[in-house]
């Protein structure tokens, strides 16, 4: 007999103003939870974003990979992120991209779901009666925890394939994609330099004058109150 599964889910990366959205579903066996756990498995947020932070991040996601019954993560762009935000529906983005992954999940393998975040994922629980969605579910559910580092680890390593392209111009880009001092300084240079803003920045994420009111007007969503 198949050993039992318990399936978590959560996302990485809804509100920087660079790059993709990641959403990950893991499967976890009992024996995996453990082993994971007794090599330091947490919520990807513990690690940081410092350099060691993420080479730990990036071991356990590889340890998670090795392990898991599944792993599935799927990478929103930001094209996609600023069209369902600019119809106010980003909410419906995650919910719909969570169904996707948790039918493939439950195709290879039943089992109960965990979700990150009760008021996104929340009205899951009308479609299925074993899926179940909380808040700080990363901090005691393991394969929560597993599939909020696979999320992080594969957003990091898409906003660096998108920012690698522009070091040697405008030196390096730190920030993690927030909307902080760092992106600014970077978006307003890539503006001057260029007269437009990069790939896969989220243009409705450019709120409240962000970049100043001269470069917001060149917005393709106009000024973001």
């Amino acid at each position: 007999m198949a050993c039992r599964v318990a399936y978590g889910l959560d996302e990485a990366g809804r509100g920087p103003v660079i790059g993709p959205m990641a959403l990950a579903i893991v499967g976890l066996s009992r024996r995996a939870a453990h082993a994971l756990t007794d090599r330091g498995l947490a919520d990807s947020k513990v690690f940081g974003s410092t350099p060691a932070g993420r080479r730990a991040r990036a071991e356990l996601a590889e340890a998670i990979f090795r392990g898991a019954a599944f792993v599935r993560c799927v990478l929103v762009p930001a094209f996609v992120v600023d069209a369902y935000t600019a119809r106010h529906r980003l909410d419906d983005l995650e919910r719909e991209v969570a169904c996707e992954l948790i039918d493939a999940a439950r195709r290879e393998r039943p089992g109960p779901v965990v979700c990150d975040g009760r008021r996104i994922f929340g009205p899951l629980r009308g479609r299925w009666t074993d899926v179940d969605a909380r808040d700080r579910a990363d901090a005691d559910e393991p394969a929560v925890a597993a599939a909020s580092i696979v999320a992080k680890h594969a957003r990091d390593e898409a906003l660096d394939a998108v920012l690698e392209p522009h070091q040697e111009a405008f030196g390096p880009i730190r920030g993690g994609g927030y909307a902080n001092a760092a992106t600014r300084r970077f978006l307003l240079r890539y503006l001057e330099a260029r007269g437009t803003l990069p790939p896969h920045v989220r243009h409705t994420f450019l709120r409240g004058g962000f970049l100043g009111t001269a470069a917001q007007q060149t917005l393709p969503y106009g000024p973001q109150g």
